[in-house]
């Protein structure tokens, strides 16, 4: 999904909505704790990725900026860098 032609806190909404939706027909039974901690690691990188690259060019420099830091942020962080 790209954000197009909508402001970026309707974008990042909509996205909500679908990894909410994908959250609950995809519930992941884990083997022990520390499985769980690192899918769920993993999903959060994989949506700010996501996120990321569906913003428009005009945001390009936050992006950058998000994706040179040595960890990624939260997916509510980088909304809130975005916004």
């Amino acid at each position: 999904m790209k954000q197009g032609d909508r402001e970026v806190t309707e974008y990042y909404t909509e996205m909500l909505g679908l990894w909410q939706d994908l959250d609950l027909s995809c519930e992941e039974e884990s083997e022990c704790t520390r499985d769980s901690v690192r899918f769920k690691k993993k999903m959060e990188n994989e949506r700010v990725f996501e996120f990321l690259t569906g913003l428009n060019h005009k945001l390009d420099d936050v992006r950058s900026r998000v994706l040179s830091r040595r960890s990624l942020p939260s997916i509510q962080e980088v909304f809130s860098k975005v916004r």
